[in-house]
């Protein structure tokens, strides 16, 4: 006679039966968790376009260079400026097929080599990275200056869009040689400070120029002949080549040809028939990986702009960053050190040694073997900075579009064309202490705000300077109202040309305001991408494979 304790419960279901309704509990419980933890916590949207390319891409298709490799991303033609978080475009590429230059590879002239041309026949587009939001992280955390946020058009509130969060309330901001100035005390001309990026912020938006290590495959076939944009005279051996030898013990020093590369606001994501004027770019990062055959070597960055010269020098065991003002003669620099460290070196021959050197938002960085060994900081107004970086100072601006509005209703925006805008940086980067060899030389440069123009308020057929753009033409913000740009500024429509907003939402809000984002309209913080392009196994074939080696944090 068989008993059962009170703990031996009987199933109510034959086992079979009992398996499919746990699983279809099990189904039921996680879709209605998943859809609260949606409702209430996190959301998923889609990028379709390009505007905060390429920390996030839009709908876009994928080229590699038939010569370097080199792998990048370009939108479609048929893809807006706006970033609207909705379903891409999927299929073609628009009217006729798309030619691009492969970018590390192209140099500054009308008509690239066909050689280095990869050309877009047929070939369908992919999908936008899909993207986490945190719907309610600011009801409990203030926005943060550089976060990238969620937010309805303020324009069309129809549609979803996201930028980068540059301008807080209360706060006057002033876009002053591509970098973010704010003021808090009533947007005094004179009172305008720079807002630097944090470090895991900066190295996500720097955007490659010229990496080393991408050289044609077959050298001989381009025509015209291809050379890299780095000039080193007798004492290097650089052609043809993906690392630089210096063969000499003497002073010897690479100098960057801005005649055939120059370091501007190019974006290889806008490359597909969308033209633009271009602007010079001083905010840049260098890296190499530096190889000595003897232990007593020395290394020299020296950079040329704004009016001064920057050097970044690693010898006899200490790292300086010093600046001082570019007189263009033969008189030695006065120099101003702002910071001045140890730094211990491999001194072993042969051992490699890595430096990164950073100049970005009035800041200057030095990594020494991967550790950061010097930061110093310079403060320019912003109508300092473009007095020295354009020659024309904010104050002098505004008096000059006075003189323009007495002649003209067009008011142009003097720093967006003309002798106004900044001038090429000149890079140098020099060694003693050779023979040595200079391993993965890679420059990149930061994003840049653009000056640009938009039509004006009441006048058809009339241009007046973008906002944030111009000292008679900047956004003071109340305490509940946010300025965003996007990453990808020469394709971007963003608080710099919205305009004005929609009369209901002028209504609702006592806070709207033309190119400014309410409080009331953010919908939350992107923090991931959980689903980026997937790949296929055959160039044109369905794409299903996840992309797992692009799936990221967003900063």
């Amino acid at each position: 006679m068989s008993t059962k304790t009170r703990d031996e419960i009987s199933p109510a279901y034959p086992q079979d039966e009992r398996t499919i309704v746990d699983t279809l509990q099990s189904i039921t419980v996680a879709f209605l968790m998943a859809f609260l933890f949606r409702t209430f916590a996190v959301e998923a949207f889609v990028i379709p376009t390009g505007s905060m390319a390429p920390t996030l891409r839009g709908a876009h298709l994928v080229g590699v260079g038939p010569e370097s490799g080199y792998r990048f991303a370009v939108g479609p033609r048929d893809m807006a400026q706006g970033t609207t978080l909705a379903l891409p475009i999927q299929g073609s590429t628009g009217a006729g097929p798309i030619e691009v230059a492969d970018p590390m590879l192209s140099t500054n002239t009308a008509r690239q080599p066909d050689e280095i041309n990869v050309r877009f026949q047929g070939a369908r587009t992919r999908m936008g990275d899909r993207i986490l939001v945190l719907k309610y992280l600011y009801s409990f955390f203030p926005p943060r200056r550089f976060d990238v946020i969620v937010f309805k058009n303020p324009t069309d509130p129809r549609q979803n869009y996201i930028k980068r969060l540059i301008g807080l309330p209360n706060e006057t901001v002033w876009l002053a040689d591509g970098d973010v100035f704010v003021s808090k005390q009533d947007g005094e001309i004179g009172s305008f400070t720079i807002e630097r990026k944090p470090e895991h912020v900066q190295r996500r938006v720097w955007q490659p120029v010229y990496h080393s290590q991408y050289i044609p495959v077959h050298p001989d076939h381009i025509t015209p002949r291809w050379s890299p944009p780095w000039d080193g005279g007798p004492n290097w051996e650089i052609d043809r080549k993906r690392s630089y030898q210096c063969t000499t013990d003497q002073p010897a020093t690479l100098v960057y040809r801005n005649d055939l590369k120059p370091i501007e606001d190019r974006y290889v994501y806008n490359e597909s028939g969308r033209g633009k004027t271009t602007f010079p770019v001083s905010d840049i990062r260098l890296t190499g990986i530096v190889q000595a055959e003897d232990d007593a070597w020395s290394s020299t960055i020296r950079l040329r702009c704004r009016q001064h010269v920057f050097e970044a020098v690693v010898s006899n065991g200490r790292a300086v960053l010093r600046m001082a003002a570019d007189g263009h003669g033969d008189a030695a620099p006065d120099w101003q050190v702002l910071a001045d460290e140890a730094v211990d070196i491999n001194d072993k021959p042969g051992a490699f040694t890595p430096i990164e050197f950073w100049h970005a938002d009035q800041a200057l960085w030095l990594w020494v073997n991967d550790d950061l060994v010097a930061k110093a900081e310079y403060d320019w107004s912003a109508n300092m900075r473009l007095d020295l970086a354009t020659g024309l100072a904010g104050s002098e601006a505004a008096a000059l579009v006075q003189r323009q509005t007495e002649r003209s209703a067009q008011l142009h925006n003097p720093y967006s064309y003309g002798p106004a805008k900044p001038s090429q940086p000149h890079i140098e980067w020099e060694f003693a202490g050779g023979p040595l060899t200079l391993h993965r030389i890679e420059l990149d440069r930061d994003l840049f705000y653009r000056p640009d123009e938009m039509p004006r308020p009441s006048l058809t057929d009339t241009v007046y300077p973008a906002l944030a753009t111009h000292p008679i033409h900047l956004p003071t913000l109340n305490g509940d109202q946010f300025f965003a740009c996007g990453d990808n500024s020469p394709n971007s429509l963003d608080g710099r040309l919205w305009g004005d907003p929609v009369p209901w939402i002028d209504f609702l809000f006592d806070d709207a305001a033309p190119g400014v984002v309410p409080r009331e309209l953010l919908l939350g913080k992107a923090f991931f991408v959980y689903f980026p392009s997937p790949e296929s196994l055959s160039e044109n074939g369905r794409r299903f494979i996840p992309n797992f080696g692009e799936m990221r944090f967003i900063h």
